[in-house]
């Protein structure tokens, strides 16, 4: 997440589908003239075709590394198809061993093209090699699908013609329409489902047009609608400088029509960098092209999504809609195979486990028959340790015990190879000592506000401030939550074949103020397991299992079961390192299996679908269940990890640790955690916090958007202000400015720490620099922004912790703003410079980037190979968490505190509300995502808000990040004023756009007396004395008790309507309704008044009881 940031393509905007993007669809125009058929490319031959740049690998949105065009045409005789493809490496030659048609193309270097004609009764397939020999079947559709079994021979007289020339393959093709049973023209409207792709060899990879699981499948194809009378979009590629950072996503609209032509369009990127969009609508003249073009430069290196959509605005309809990502991190090139890869020796230093990693060969570049290895470590020239390396089935790997004393060291490999010769590698390493190293800041042992110390009332209870646990049975048989009881339908359970786990022993084994300890032994007729317990202050509560069998046992099924009581069952929020795309809405209706793990997006680094996290609950109420690894977890691919099933008066979380059989007979342990909300209350004075915005009875708070605005950072960003000079940070702290004083400071700062630098950075500091003062003006919070995950290759401490910080199995070389992982040195770190940046000056801290990671280390956690060689990775959720918590603690201890003694500090958390992370946090930052023009309602569902927004879970204060373009930003700002007015979300971050009602409107609330204690709000979500008769509209009131005046905002989350507002129950009346807005008085009868409200629009009612 850098600093203005991003979307989740769930209903892009106002005129696309509102909650189910189509990853492809497109309108396919007539081709007039018919290309020539000859293998080459002439220009304008293909303009009435729709051409498309890339394709993505086989059931995935990610696009290949090696890059195709993809071309489709139709008319009255004919479909045409052409490809165009790079070649392999000079030297390389494509796989074209096939010589027959109907031989193992398919096998080949290949280009596929798949077709089901409008009245859907065969799939058509058809392969090509580049020498022109095809393979080609046909499949019946039944019941809207295919059978791979029921292939039947099809032989269309395809005409096929190649090239290979340029660095391309350019395959054209031409199949008569009479080969796929289609008798007369197209029709206008039709639906042409269509599918191709490239599929290349070494390596090995399929690749079409859209993600698809099963190629022949009609509902996973392409639709493209025959609209001969209206324009075409086409797709021409990321920019010729994408590699190095430059984007420049090029677009053509083509109207061949006798009219020009109105396209309105949205072109989005989202990733955990900046938001990039255009949008806008552009008159296409008759027979006519229109380019359109969204540039940027980001050399950021970080997953992008592409989503975008065209539409004919006099018809409506969608011309063009297509989404994908890429990574740039994928490496995947030409490998050829009569190339010997040569293994590299790799290596991972880990100073605080006083540990180095070391491994020649792997999966990919394997060293098998080599006989043996033995690895070193040295330093000036003399070895310090040494290891027999252990033999894999890929070479050699060690893991060698380290004192990591200062001084310049070198890794040395001793090999003999399958000849018996002797082979040696080496790679140089130092260490560096840092005086922050092993520190305790922010460990200390107190409880920070608002929580208050543990009480134990039972011999098996432990009771923290809003919570309350009952152990038995391993975990928990009751929980109290808030005002609630007991918000379990049963005792928390783990069955093993079926049998339920008792405990034959239970004891505390500490009981503290702010932590507690337990033990107990669950027995099986198979074994046993000791389930160790660690409870903290706020509720969290995490079990070491370890099971203990008693000999071979065959496992057939582990499965705990986590019962919630129906009435708090109704939201469901889980994470998998893809924030912004993270479950979090309502939980379907019905009974039986209501939510899976495998139904959502998940990392592509992860294989399986095991998901770290996941909370299910009602808008405060309910229990989050986290586990950072399925390490010692039996899965089957075919079956879900984690599930939750309704029955009659419960919904039951099922973590099914063992759903694929396996055999148990050594010891190992499982870690698995468990916290309850609402963990805290929401302080009081939530609703004065204001960013940026002078208001009557509020707080400005001001977030120091950029290191370079507290002098954090130029390029490179830091912990600690630029060479660490701290003067800056002084002047923010006295705020005692002047214009020709704050000039004069600039520009000396500047002359001490960036005089080396370019002008252009420079200025760059310079403006950061005034920005940062002008927010100190106006600031009673100064909070300096800071990424919790951020790393730098010219950090000094990163040469030496670049293997512990950095997520990647061995040294990487590498650095950037999200890949890093906080476990202790980065905290000791991070805290050492922090603490000073408050000493100094600065009022707390806001972390970006508070979310779940996955990292493939298992040094630093519980990730572990997979049978292929490959990592499954960990998500360091409890290292995260032990950031925030320290953190705070420093805060507190630092008196960087809010009144009531909570710590001034920010999590960024968009998507990802992590209980036990977000526990620890004041404000919560979320939305940054779905920037652009739609309107509010469209861009995040209220199970979203309720799950992830509103704070009420983890007692934190909501602030939400904004961004509004486009041509209606008016409307666009009163629908996002509906939703917040609804879901009482004032504390606004405006990223740009948001237009001046929002001002005026909360500009008088505050005024009327909103966020003082004579005003008592109850939003949407709360019942009230206020009802409606509109199923679609939010009632949120802000009830003045002193003077009878109530504000009723009434908010549209559906289409226009018309509805009445009762209101009688806030007295006896009789009321005087008036728009609060404009003051305009609104007839009423017997305290009900009826309006009609705009689509997404809202109304202001103030209601005056006439006494």
């Amino acid at each position: 997440m850098r600093f203005l940031p991003t979307l989740f393509l769930c209903a892009l905007f106002g005129f696309c589908h509102a909650n189910d993007p189509a990853q492809a669809r497109f309108a396919i125009p007539e081709m007039k003239t018919p290309p020539q058929i000859d293998g080459r490319i002439q220009p304008g031959e293909w303009k009435d075709a729709v051409s498309l740049y890339g394709t993505v690998r086989h059931n995935s949105p990610y696009l290949s590394t090696r890059r195709a065009s993809l071309s489709f045409g139709l008319d009255k005789k004919y479909v045409y198809l052409v490809c165009r493809s790079e070649l392999p490496p000079e030297g390389m030659e494509l796989s074209a061993r096939a010589r027959k048609r109907d031989g193992a193309v398919y096998l080949d270097d290949n280009v596929e093209f798949l077709l089901c004609p409008p009245k859907e009764d065969f799939v058509y397939q058809i392969m090509v090699n580049c020498k022109g020999f095809t393979f080609d079947r046909k499949y019946p559709v039944v019941n809207g699908g295919t059978t791979p079994a029921d292939a039947r021979d099809w032989n269309p007289d395809a005409l096929i013609r190649s090239s290979l020339e340029d660095g391309f393959w350019t395959l054209e093709m031409r199949i008569p329409l009479s080969d796929f049973g289609v008798t007369g023209a197209p029709e206008k409207n039709q639906v042409w489902r269509m599918l191709a792709g490239r599929n290349w060899c070494h390596p090995m990879q399929q690749t079409t047009l859209k993600k698809v699981q099963y190629f022949t499948n009609p509902e996973e194809m392409v639709p493209f609608t025959f609209s001969p009378d209206l324009p075409h979009v086409s797709f021409n590629g990321l920019g010729e400088k994408e590699k190095e950072g430059s984007f420049r996503l090029s677009f053509t609209v083509d109207n061949a029509t006798q009219q020009p032509r109105e396209i309105q369009y949205r072109i989005t990127v989202v990733s955990d960098a900046s938001p990039r969009q255009a949008d806008s609508t552009i008159t296409v003249p008759a027979g006519k092209s229109v380019p359109v073009e969204l540039s940027f430069t980001e050399k950021t290196q970080v997953i992008r999504t592409l989503h975008a959509v065209f539409q004919d605005v006099k018809s409506g309809q969608v011309l063009y809609e297509r989404t994908f990502s890429w990574d740039p991190a994928d490496k995947l090139r030409w490998k050829d195979p009569k190339t010997k890869q040569g293994a590299e020796l790799e290596i991972g230093v880990y100073p605080y486990y006083k540990k180095i990693r070391a491994r020649f060969g792997t999966p990919a570049e394997p060293v098998s028959n080599w006989k043996s290895a033995v690895f070193s470590v040295r330093r000036d020239g003399r070895e310090v340790s040494s290891l027999n390396a252990e033999k894999t089935p890929w070479g050699f790997e060690a893991e060698i015990p380290f004192e990591p004393a200062a001084g310049k060291y070198t890794l040395q490999a001793d090999m003999i190879d399958g000849t018996d010769a002797k082979i040696v590698r080496s790679r140089p390493f130092e260490i560096e000592k840092f005086p922050w190293e092993h520190n305790s800041i922010g460990c200390e042992r107190i409880v920070i506000p608002p929580f208050q110390p543990l009480t134990y009332p039972g011999s098996r209870e432990a009771r923290a401030t809003l919570t309350s646990y009952s152990f038995r049975d391993g975990f928990f048989d009751r929980i109290a939550a808030g005002d609630a009881p007991d918000i379990l339908a049963a005792p928390i359970s783990l069955k093993v074949n079926g049998e339920i786990l008792l405990e034959s022993s239970f004891r505390f084994t500490e009981k503290s103020p702010d932590r507690a300890r337990t033990e107990s032994v669950l027995a099986w007729k198979g074994g046993s397991i000791l389930v160790n317990g660690e409870f903290d202050y706020d509720g969290f509560c995490k079990f070491t299992m370890t099971v203990r069998p008693n000999g071979k046992q065959d496992i057939r099924e582990a499965v705990l079961a986590v019962p919630l009581k129906g009435e708090y069952a109704k939201l469901v929020h889980s994470v998998c390192n893809q924030m912004k795309y993270n479950d979090a809405d309502f939980i379907p209706p019905g009974n039986g299996v209501v939510w899976r793990s495998s139904q959502t997006k998940l990392h592509p680094q992860l294989r399986g679908n095991f998901r770290p996290y996941v909370w299910f609950g009602d808008t405060e109420k309910g229990i989050a269940w986290m586990s950072e690894s399925d390490r010692f977890w039996s899965l089957s691919p075919d079956r879900d990890a984690l599930e939750l099933v309704r029955s009659a008066d419960r919904v039951t979380l099922n973590v099914n640790m063992v759903n694929k059989p396996t055999v148990w007979e050594r010891e190992f342990t499982i870690q698995q955690a468990f916290q309850a909300t609402p963990v805290k209350p929401q302080p009081e004075y939530r609703r004065r916090l204001m960013e940026r915005v002078k208001f009557v009875n509020a707080w400005n708070l001001c977030t120091l958007a950029g290191p370079a605005c507290w002098s954090g950072g130029l390029g490179a960003a830091y912990f600690h202000p630029l060479n660490e000079d701290y003067s800056y940070v002084n002047l923010l702290k006295k705020r005692q400015f002047s214009k020709e004083g704050d000039e004069q400071f600039i520009e000396a700062f500047i002359e001490r720490n960036a005089a080396s630098q370019p002008e252009d950075m420079k200025s760059f500091l310079r403006r950061h620099l005034q920005r940062g003062i002008a927010f100190a003006k106006m600031g009673d919070y100064l909070i300096p922004y800071i990424n919790a995950r951020f790393s730098h290759m010219d950090w000094r401490d990163y040469k030496t912790y670049m293997d512990e910080w950095w997520c990647s199995e061995y040294r990487a070389e590498n650095a950037d703003e999200y890949n890093n992982t906080p476990v202790k040195s980065y905290q000791d770190m991070a805290l050492w410079n922090l603490r000073r940046l408050v000493r100094e000056g600065l009022d707390g801290i806001y972390y970006d980037n508070i979310r779940d990671w996955s990292n493939p280390n298992p040094v630093t956690g519980p990730a572990y190979r997979r049978e292929d060689g490959t990592m499954q990775p960990y998500f360091d959720l409890f290292a995260l968490r032990e950031f925030a918590r320290r953190t705070a603690t420093m805060l507190y201890v630092e008196k960087k505190t809010f009144p009531d003694g909570r710590p001034v500090l920010t999590f960024h958390m968009t998507n990802t509300n992590i209980v036990p992370v977000l526990s620890f946090g004041t404000i919560a930052l979320d939305l940054e995502a779905q920037y652009g023009s739609k309107d509010y309602q469209d861009r995040f569902s209220e199970g979203y808000l309720r799950s992830c927004t509103i704070g009420t879970q983890t007692g934190v204060i909501p602030e939400i990040l904004i961004q509004i373009t486009g041509n209606n930003r008016a409307f666009t700002t009163r629908t996002f004023l509906s939703v917040t007015l609804a879901y009482e979300l004032p504390f606004v971050l405006n990223a740009g756009g948001v237009e001046n009602d929002w001002f005026k409107v909360w500009g008088k609330l505050y005024a009327f007396g909103y966020s003082t204690p004579q005003v008592e709000v109850r939003p949407c979500w709360v019942e009230k004395d206020v009802k409606t008769s509109c199923a679609d509209w939010r009632l949120t009131t802000y009830r003045k008790a002193s003077s009878g005046e109530t504000v009723i905002a009434v908010c549209s989350f559906g289409k226009t309507a018309r509805g009445t507002v009762d209101f009688s129950g806030l007295g006896q009346g009789p009321f005087r309704c008036t728009d609060f807005e404009t003051g305009t008085e609104i007839p009423s009868s017997g305290g009900k008044v009826s309006l009609e409200i705009k689509k997404h629009d809202f109304r202001l009612l103030l209601v005056s009881e006439q006494r």
